[in-house]
């Protein structure tokens, strides 16, 4: 895909299966409420479809008066030089804070007031972590997990040579 084209979509995030929920609500947030946009669209093929339901769910929960409509499309694309094609399902979630149209299939009007709790911009970039939890990533690496490997002593390395037999 060209530069040009990825500029002219400033009111689209592209999510992938390592995108993180909390990133994305940051981002899609930061558009809607920073940036005044009319609408955001957030979209997700494969495995990313997951982390897609998951943010929208949350930025629903976290901006007052949010309006969703949901699409799915189908992407063909072709592989090697028998040309096969393959279809991909696409998700799209439009976010926006007024209503598009709301007798389409996939609209879903804005959750209660009660059942929103609306943070400030600030907050939802840089969420305060609860008491006593830790940060991703500081488990070491994969020999440190349980007990250390060399506290006990290798009962292998004492194995005799092949071909010899048990003499005493």
């Amino acid at each position: 895909m060209s530069q040009a084209n990825d500029s002219a979509k400033n009111d689209e995030i592209r999510i992938s299966s390592m995108s993180r929920v909390g990133n994305i609500v940051a981002r899609a947030s930061e558009m809607l409420l920073q940036q005044n946009l009319p609408e955001v669209t957030l979209r997700g093929v494969k495995l990313a479809t997951v982390n897609l339901i998951n943010s929208v769910d949350v930025l629903r929960r976290r901006i007052k008066g949010l309006h969703v409509e949901w699409r799915m499309e189908m992407i063909e694309t072709t592989q090697g030089e028998f040309k096969s094609t393959k279809r991909i399902p696409l998700l799209l979630a439009i976010c926006s804070k007024t209503p598009k149209d709301t007798s389409a299939p996939g609209y879903l009007a804005p959750l209660p007031e009660s059942e929103v709790e609306e943070k400030p911009l600030e907050e939802l970039k840089n969420p305060v972590r609860p008491e006593g939890t830790r940060p991703r990533g500081t488990r070491g690496t994969r020999g440190t997990r349980g007990s250390q490997r060399g506290s006990r002593p290798n009962r292998f390395r004492t194995r005799r040579p092949r071909g010899t037999l048990n003499q005493t």
